[in-house]
C-alpha cells in the first residue's frame, strides 16, 4: 500500500468546487501559457504586414490540429487508464502506461514526420492554399511535420502528468515551452529573416524543451509516478486501453481538422484577406477553447478516480459543477471579447481591411462560448469513464453531423455570413444533445450503483 499523496487526497476528499478549481486552475493557467503560445507566432508574423503569410498561417492550422489528433491517441487514451489505474490502487500499472506513451511518441512521431516529407507538394493545396500562399504555407506545415514528435511529446507527457494530479508541473512545463517561443519567434523570424518558416521552428523548438521538462521531472521523482527503464514494454492489454480511448478521440480531432480545412478552402473563395482575418478570430477563440480544455483537464483526474473506485455519486458532482462553472466562464468570455473585438484583431495586423473582416468574423463566433465548456464536459466524462464510444459519438455529431452540414449549407444560402454563423448554431444545438446523453447514462448508473441520482440542472450544496 503506497503512502497516499495530497493530490489523491484532493481527488477523493475535497468538496467539488474546490477540488475542481484546484485541479483545473494550474492547469487554465498552462494552459493560458498555450494560448499565448498559439498567439505569439500570428502576433509577430502578423508584424511582417504581409497577409500571405498571415493567410498561410491560418491555412497550416489543420496540420497543427491532425498532429495534436496523434497526439491525443497516446496522450488521452494513456491519461484515462492511469487516473483509473490509480483510483483502482495500480499504481505500478499505472507507471507502465507512461513508459509505454514514450515508446509511441517516438513511433508516430516517425509517422508524422514520414508523411510530411513524401506529401510536401501536395499538402497545401489540400489545405486550400492559393497560387500566392503556397509556398509560406509549404513552409509552415512542412516544418510542424518534421518537428512534430516534439509536439506530441509535450502534450501527451503534460496529459499524463496531469492525470496523477501534478497539475502545478504541467502548468511550469507548459511556461518552459511558450517562454522559448516568445524569446526564438522575433530572433528567427526578424533577425535571421526566416519569416514564417521562423515562427514554426520556434514552435517545435518549445515544445521539445517542455517535453525535456516533462521527462525530467519523472526520471527526477518530482511526479507522484515514476519512470524506470525497465518498464519500457508493449504489452497488449495497456495497448489495449490506450487506444479504445485515444482512437475515438483522434478520429473526432481529425474530423475537426477536416472541418477546418474546409472552412479554408470555402474562406479562400472570398480572397486571401479573409483567410486572413479567419485566421486572426480563430486564433483568438482558442482562449476560450483552451479555457475549457483546462476545465476538462482539471476534471478528467476527479472523474476517472472517482470512477475508478466506484464512488459514483462525488462523480455526478464533479461533472453539475463543472458545467454550471464553465457555462458562467464562456457567458463572460463572450461579453468580453464582443466589447473588444476591434482591440484583439487589431493586435494581430496593421492591415485595416483584414482588421474589420476579423472584428466581425470574431464577433459571430464568440456567440459558441457559453456552449463550448458543457459540450467539451460531457466528451470528457465519457472519457474519464473508459466509454470511448459515447465520447466519440459527441465528437462526430459535432463536426460531421452537424457543422460540416452546416456550413455547406449555410454558406450556399447566405454566403460569407452563412459560413461565420455555422459554428456557434452548431455548437448551441450540440449542447442540447450532449446533455441528453450524458443524463442518460448518468440515470443507467444510478440504477446499477444504487446511487441516488444527483440532478444536474439543480445548484450543489457543494457549490
Amino acid at each position: 500500500m503506497v503512502n497516499e499523496d495530497k493530490r489523491i487526497t484532493i481527488m477523493r476528499d475535497a468538496p467539488p468546487l474546490q477540488a475542481i478549481l484546484t485541479m483545473s486552475i494550474p492547469v487554465i493557467l498552462g494552459m493560458m501559457v498555450n494560448v499565448v503560445y498559439n498567439l505569439v507566432d500570428t502576433w509577430f508574423i502578423g508584424l511582417l504586414g504581409d497577409e500571405l503569410q498571415l493567410a498561410a498561417s491560418s491555412l497550416s492550422t489543420p496540420i497543427f490540429v491532425l498532429i495534436m489528433a496523434v497526439a491525443s491517441l497516446i496522450g488521452t487514451g494513456g491519461a484515462s487508464y492511469l487516473s483509473r489505474s490509480l483510483g483502482a490502487g495500480r499504481k505500478e500499472q499505472a507507471e507502465k502506461v507512461i513508459a509505454t506513451a514514450i515508446l509511441l511518441i517516438c513511433l508516430f512521431g516517425l509517422i508524422v514526420a514520414t508523411t510530411g516529407i513524401i506529401f510536401r507538394n501536395q499538402i497545401p493545396y489540400i489545405l486550400g492554399a492559393s497560387e500566392l500562399s503556397f509556398e509560406y504555407t509549404l513552409q509552415y506545415a512542412i516544418t510542424l511535420m518534421i518537428g512534430g514528435i516534439f509536439i506530441i511529446a509535450n502534450f501527451v507527457l503534460g496529459q499524463l502528468i496531469r492525470a496523477e494530479g501534478s497539475t502545478k508541473l504541467s502548468m511550469i512545463g507548459m511556461m518552459v515551452g511558450t517562454v522559448a517561443n516568445i524569446i526564438l519567434d522575433p530572433l528567427f523570424i526578424f533577425t535571421f529573416g526566416w519569416g514564417i518558416t521562423g515562427a514554426a521552428i520556434a514552435t517545435v523548438i518549445g515544445n521539445g524543451l517542455s517535453a525535456l521538462f516533462f521527462l525530467a521531472c519523472y526520471l527526477r521523482k518530482k511526479t507522484f509516478l515514476s519512470l524506470t527503464f525497465h518498464q519500457f514494454t508493449l504489452e497488449s492489454p495497456i495497448l489495449k486501453e490506450i487506444f479504445s480511448i485515444g482512437i475515438p478521440v483522434t478520429a473526432g480531432q481529425m474530423l475537426v481538422s477536416v472541418a477546418q480545412m474546409i472552412l479554408n478552402n470555402l474562406a479562400s473563395g472570398y480572397g486571401d484577406t479573409t483567410v486572413a482575418a479567419l485566421g486572426i478570430a480563430l486564433k483568438i477563440m482558442t482562449i476560450g477553447t483552451f479555457i475549457f480544455m483546462g476545465f476538462s483537464a482539471g476534471c478528467q483526474p476527479l472523474m476517472g478516480y472517482n470512477y475508478g473506485s466506484g464512488n459514483y455519486m462525488r462523480m455526478k458532482e464533479f461533472i453539475k459543477t463543472g458545467i454550471m462553472l464553465t457555462s458562467l466562464v464562456g457567458l463572460v468570455l463572450m461579453l468580453a471579447m464582443g466589447i473588444f473585438a476591434p482591440f484583439l484583431v487589431g493586435a494581430f495586423t496593421p492591415l485595416e481591411e483584414v482588421r474589420t473582416s476579423g472584428t466581425t468574423i470574431l464577433r459571430a463566433l464568440i456567440l459558441s462560448l457559453p456552449f463550448m465548456g458543457g459540450t467539451t464536459l460531457c466528451s470528457t466524462t465519457f472519457q474519464a469513464m473508459g466509454q470511448p464510444m459515447k465520447a466519440f459519438i459527441l465528437t462526430i455529431s459535432r463536426q460531421g453531423l452537424l457543422y460540416i452540414p452546416l456550413l455547406f449549407l449555410l454558406n450556399h444560402l447566405f454566403g460569407w455570413n452563412g459560413m461565420v454563423y455555422s459554428q456557434p448554431i452548431a455548437d448551441v444545438i450540440m449542447l442540447l444533445i450532449a446533455s441528453s446523453f450524458l443524463l442518460k447514462v448518468l440515470h443507467g448508473l444510478k440504477e446499477d450503483s444504487g446511487e441516488v441520482e444527483v440532478d444536474l440542472i439543480s445548484t450543489s450544496e457543494q457549490i
